[in-house]
């Protein structure tokens, strides 16, 4: 599952913004083609509880977000999920009428700045 995750990030070209775990997760659903997009689910709960957003598909939990904030290492946390979201739901609740700009890095380590939307979930 590692060298995927690694796949997806550099097919998909995700970045993640500091402290702006749901982004990373949006920015890359958003990036799928549909029919990749709707096997994945958007989750919105607890790692090592704080509140925290990851995407699972059948179930197992892939954290984009700390995969490239902290190198991969998210077997390390605890995870509990709240609330799951139907990934297409929101991908069309990306509003991009209001956003931040925020530093972002990717799998790489290369910084960019970027504009994080809201998400009106």
């Amino acid at each position: 599952m590692r060298n995927e995750i690694i796949n997806m990030l550099r097919k998909y070209k995700v970045y993640a913004p500091d402290n702006r775990c749901w982004f990373t997760c949006v920015d890359l659903l958003r990036k799928m083609p549909k029919s990749e997009r709707v096997k994945y689910k958007f989750v919105e709960g607890k790692a090592d509880g704080g509140q925290h957003y990851w995407i699972e598909k059948d179930g197992e939990i892939i954290d984009v977000h700390f995969f490239i904030i902290d190198g991969g290492v998210e077997d390390s946390y605890e995870y509990e999920k709240v609330k799951e979201y139907d990934s297409e739901d929101v991908v069309n609740k990306i509003n991009k009428d209001s956003y931040e700009e925020k530093p972002g890095y990717n799998i790489d380590g290369k910084e960019k700045w970027m504009k994080v939307f809201s998400v009106d979930v």
